[in-house]
């Protein structure tokens, strides 16, 4: 939250005390960057939708790499089998 304060006059240290103090970094500018959208960038997206429409098949997978918390890595080693009165360990 910013706190408003008043001032008689303001020097740059004045300002740049406020910014720190109320984390605002003004010269930066965050934005998701979409080039121009012309016919080419519809096509595209288009084709990215229509893949993900697809029904699942197991012979041609699809893979996300956008958001995807997931590693594509098999067992390296067989996992410890549970014994009676202990947690499974992975």
């Amino acid at each position: 939250m910013v706190k408003l304060t008043e001032h008689d006059g303001l020097s740059r240290e004045t300002i740049r005390r406020r910014l720190v103090e109320n984390e605002l970094k003004p010269w930066r500018r965050d934005m998701w960057c979409i080039p121009e959208v012309d016919g080419t960038y519809v096509a595209r997206m288009e084709d990215v939708l229509d893949l993900y429409a697809e029904r699942h098949d197991p012979k041609r997978p699809v893979v996300c790499f956008d958001e995807s918390p997931h590693q594509l890595i098999g067992e390296v080693r067989q996992p410890i089998l549970a014994e009676p009165g202990q947690p499974a360990r992975l």
